[in-house]
């Protein structure tokens, strides 16, 4: 030490043998200090493990390569398709349009993102990939679908996944410009479906539906489910606005439309709307919606498991937060204020109910309402109603033998066309 040889001292302490370190300080008195600090203020700070500069000039060679070989399989004689400088220049577009849109979804700055680090360790989850999905469609390209993003790992393997040839990148996307509302799965063709979010907001419950029909199938959000916007007032407000949506997506009937709980309720009076604009709808779906003047529907939101089964898996909002998030639109619902009324034509609509057929809602020691659905009877007479075995009310789409039963009535509505046939042979 007094020759301030301390790399020998580290030698023989990093060999094992303990160094009395007090002794060297016999004489004097030593106290511990903190190591400096700095504030993370939402950054995150990775290792440059390698350089995407590189990486892109990679992958764009790959991906040019791969175009040459498949034009010339083809019997092209020439590549006119799009130049290198053009395509490397839409490759970076892409990359910067996914950085920006991930920096906004994961609460980050753009630069704290690197293109070859996993997603997961930003704090990607389930339910961000459908926002992403959705900002993808809206910003990137409206043909984009879950499958193609959803094995993707990295920014990297975005960018290689995405449809490069098809986007314009000297202009902005003028795709789908509705942030509520989502395409669900892979599907391109055919006639659209269309389900409304339930009272939590949200429309992460009707994902493995989606994935087992053969037709477009979009779910429509709530404003304010997963943001801080305003949410809509009052169930008329939201559903002339969702109707606004659906047109914009499919201009003309039929139309079929559907929803769990509240969603139902939201689907009915978007039917309605649609049959005043002289719009043909040709089936409503109702997953346990319960008639809004029910006055012996009441549940007890205190109920120590109700926002465990409806806190979605893999959220990033506290739950604290989503707790107040469903108080935000709860209240904007008004639904004391909202009162259905008789169809234009109720004859022409296919109506179907799936019914908790235990009439639980929460659990056996809760007060639990009984025959809320008879009224929908009043004013859709042809209504088929489905029997559901599941636990209870907030559980039919995520509890698997109920989920099970629904996915089977529900590809059976959407693709038979011997419809008698099939209300009885799925009703329980």
């Amino acid at each position: 030490m007094q020759r301030s040889k301390y790399h020998k001292l580290l030698e023989v302490w990093v060999k094992g043998i303990d160094v009395n370190w007090s002794a060297w300080y016999k004489d004097s008195q030593m106290q511990r200090i903190s190591l400096p600090t700095y504030p993370f203020s939402k950054e995150k700070y990775w290792v440059n493990v390698s350089s995407f500069s590189e990486k892109r000039v990679e992958l764009q060679e790959n991906h040019i390569s791969k175009s040459q070989d498949q034009e010339n399989q083809e019997g092209h004689t020439s590549i006119n398709s799009i130049s290198p400088k053009v395509e490397v220049d839409a490759v970076v577009s892409i990359q910067k349009q996914i950085t920006t849109i991930l920096a906004d979804l994961l609460g980050v700055a753009d630069t704290s993102i690197q293109a070859d680090v996993p997603l997961d360790r930003y704090g990607m989850n389930s339910i961000l990939i459908l926002q992403m999905l959705q900002k993808f469609q809206s910003h990137i390209d409206p043909s984009i679908q879950l499958e193609d993003i959803v094995e993707c790992n990295t920014i990297e393997e975005l960018v290689a996944a995405l449809p490069v040839d098809s986007i314009d990148i000297h202009s902005d996307s003028e795709s789908i410009a509705y942030s509520e509302l989502i395409h669900l799965n892979a599907v391109t063709t055919g006639q659209p479906i269309f389900w409304i979010h339930g009272g939590t907001g949200g429309v992460e419950s009707y994902l493995q539906l989606a994935t087992q029909l053969n037709r477009p199938f979009y779910g429509i959000q709530a404003k304010g489910y997963l943001n801080d916007e305003p949410p809509l007032q009052s169930i008329y407000a939201m559903a002339a606005y969702y109707t606004r949506i659906i047109r914009d997506i499919q201009p003309e009937g039929p139309y079929d439309v559907g929803g769990y709980s509240l969603g139902g309720i939201l689907a009915y009076e978007i039917i309605r709307i649609l049959q005043t604009m002289e719009q043909e709808v040709s089936s409503i779906v109702m997953i346990d919606s319960f008639y809004p003047d029910d006055s012996n529907l009441q549940w007890n939101t205190e109920h120590p498991y109700l926002w465990q089964m409806l806190y979605p898996n893999g959220s990033t909002a506290s739950k604290e937060k989503f707790i107040d998030t469903c108080y935000r639109l709860e209240q904007a619902y008004e639904l004391d204020q909202y009162q259905p009324v008789p169809l234009l034509d109720s004859q022409s609509i296919r109506s179907y109910y799936f019914r908790n057929q235990n009439g639980i809602f929460v659990d056996e020691n809760s007060t639990n309402p009984t025959d809320y659905w008879q009224k929908w009877r009043t004013i859709l007479p042809h209504l088929h109603i489905v029997d559901i075995d599941t636990s209870n009310h907030f559980v039919m789409l995520s509890e698997q033998k109920s989920l099970q039963q629904i996915m089977i009535s529900i590809q059976s509505i959407y693709t038979s066309s011997d419809i008698s046939h099939t209300v009885s042979s799925i009703t329980l």
